[in-house]
């Protein structure tokens, strides 16, 4: 389809109108008449001993996602936001056995889902702690932490704040939420005409097959907000 591929790092993305253009850290420019964000998202890591070694090995970042790879399994949790505790919940279906671990300051809210999550069976809530180090043979074993516990599973989910796009979208004032998720209508359209966005940007679903159908959306949309361009 004539497609030209450019490996670059886009640092600004600004709305000129009819034009939107993007500015990449190797002093680049690029112009086009409707833009596609399709960035995903980065978690912040706990950056600890074993935490690099053992991803994909029993270290993940996603309940949603590797959940089922851990049925009847022992797990931890590392997170103190919402969505760590969503992420129980779901594991809490599948595991054995879940060690909730927020950290030294404990949840940043008092979350409704926590009353309900207390009276699992499955959870234990360890507090006041963080972990030091993630360690095991080929796949992950256990977990220290700075009481000098240790504690014996199978798997840890890292679920800490995530690291968004806001920056780039700044200067474009594409709209995004609390959590820097871009927002977008059921056309994938932000509130800059011609911008869409798809994928785990927007923070809806983090599958990829949500991925995909916004993808697909945004795609079609995009090409009919060009074709509009034109023939005015």
């Amino acid at each position: 389809f004539g497609v030209e591929f450019k490996k670059e790092t886009v640092i600004g993305i600004s709305d000129l109108g009819e034009l939107k253009m993007l500015s990449t850290r190797s002093g680049g420019f690029y112009q086009a008449k409707s833009l596609i964000i399709a960035s995903g998202i980065s978690r912040k890591s706990l950056s600890i001993k074993g935490e690099g070694e053992f991803k994909g090995r029993g270290v993940s970042y996603c309940g949603v996602c590797d959940g089922p790879f851990f049925k009847d399994k022992i797990v931890a949790v590392v997170g103190a936001g919402h969505e760590a505790v969503h992420d129980i919940e779901i594991l809490s279906e599948t595991a054995s056995k879940i060690y909730a671990i927020p950290g030294k300051n404990g949840y940043s809210k008092n979350y409704p889902e926590l009353k309900h999550l207390g009276k699992n069976p499955k959870v234990v809530l360890i507090e006041d702690v963080n972990i030091t180090e993630i360690g095991g043979d080929e796949f992950v074993e256990y977990v220290k932490l700075d009481n000098g516990d240790k504690v014996k599973l199978d798997g840890v989910f890292i679920i800490l704040e995530q690291i968004s796009t806001v920056g780039i979208l700044e200067d474009a004032n594409v709209t995004t939420d609390s959590g820097g998720c871009v927002v977008t209508d059921r056309e994938q359209e932000t509130n800059v005409p011609g911008i869409f966005a798809a994928g785990d940007c927007c923070c809806k679903g983090l599958q990829i097959v949500t991925a995909t159908g916004m993808g697909a959306t945004a795609a079609l949309n995009a090409m009919k907000y060009v074709k509009q361009l034109d023939r005015q």
